[in-house]
């Protein structure tokens, strides 16, 4: 599980003495990066267009 979290958690203690609460916190982090890219995927469109070429754009919703 600490590898699905940023590698600072590795520092608490307290996570690998308790997976309970080491579980806890994958979960928030992990909610918290899939609604960031969701919200990231809702607003590339209008927050790119004047950035990027058209088949450019396209290309970042394939990644």
């Amino acid at each position: 599980m600490l590898d699905a979290i940023p590698a600072d958690y590795r520092a608490h203690e307290l996570l690998r003495r308790h997976p309970i609460a080491l579980g806890s916190m994958v979960i928030r982090h992990v909610n918290a990066s899939v609604e960031a890219a969701r919200a990231g995927y809702r607003s590339a469109a209008v927050d790119l267009k004047d950035h990027l070429l058209p088949h450019v754009l396209s290309q970042v919703f394939r990644c």
